[in-house]
């Protein structure tokens, strides 16, 4: 049998490495807005909490949590204009990374 002899083509064809590519990408979009949505839920809309009771929580974090979500909207924002609207409330981040509403 001739055909367990013959070697096997493993190179993916041009057409199916720019589709992985797109896909990839678009793979890519769909996670961030996920995790910026979710994010804007936990912090902003909770049902549990209030919004003060989060950034209380998160104390020292508060502000690095608020600005990985302003760079997260910025990027979504950079790719697809308007994409994403700040749900977030008025703040401002002090020095020791707590953060008071305003």
């Amino acid at each position: 049998m001739d055909i367990l002899n013959q070697p096997v083509e493993n190179t993916p064809s041009l057409d199916m490495v720019c589709n992985n590519c797109i896909a990839n990408v678009q793979h890519s979009y769909r996670q961030t807005m996920r995790l910026y949505e979710n994010l804007t839920r936990q912090v902003w809309e909770n049902p549990y909490y209030s919004s003060a009771e989060i950034i209380s929580g998160l104390g020292t974090k508060a502000a690095d949590v608020l600005t990985v979500q302003e760079k997260l909207a910025q990027s979504l924002n950079g790719l697809v204009s308007g994409c994403v609207s700040c749900h977030q409330g008025s703040y401002t981040k002090n020095e020791d990374g707590t953060v008071t509403l305003n």
